[in-house]
């Protein structure tokens, strides 16, 4: 009579060790860029949408209009106060109200309510002392196909981040 065993042998094991570590190895850095690239993209969106939000609170409260400009090529962002006399005055307050978009981000375009700016060089964006925007949405593209966009609504005075274009 004959010993039947159960299980797997040691060499069985050690095989579909190396398959599952080859499988890993191909797939985790697909994966993984994937979702650094939507963090990218996400804090990118976030940090642009704060700074709008801040320029609006900041133009109430100094009673001078605010620009926020962005240099649609260059993926750059800024921020300046207009002054009553006509000279914008960069902002120097030790926030740092200046950026760019990471290298596999970049703006797609920036669409005012009667018209679509497309990619043009700079494009400003209007924050009043009396607390209204200038409405627009700024749209926000990663080199791999994740949209978002940036809303700027007008009379209610708030700026919103949303998955995907509208």
């Amino acid at each position: 009579m004959q010993l039947r065993q159960d299980g797997f042998s040691l060499v069985e094991l050690a095989v579909i060790i190396v398959i599952l570590a080859v499988c890993v190895t191909v797939v985790f850095p697909n994966f993984s860029n994937g979702l650094l690239n939507q963090q990218r993209l996400k804090s990118s969106v976030s940090k642009i949408a704060s700074i709008a939000e801040y320029a609006s609170q900041r133009a109430v409260s100094t009673g001078f209009t605010h620009l926020l400009h962005f240099n649609i090529k260059q993926g750059a962002y800024w921020v300046t106060a207009h002054a009553p006399d006509g000279r914008q005055l960069p902002i120097t307050n030790g926030l740092n109200l200046r950026g760019r978009l990471p290298e596999d981000v970049q703006f797609s375009s920036v669409e005012f309510r009667d018209m679509k700016s497309g990619l043009e060089d700079v494009v400003t964006i209007e924050f009043s002392p009396q607390g209204w925007i200038e409405p627009a949405t700024i749209y926000v593209a990663s080199s791999h196909g994740r949209k978002m966009s940036i809303v700027m609504h007008e009379m209610l005075g708030y700026v919103e981040t949303q998955e995907g274009f509208k």
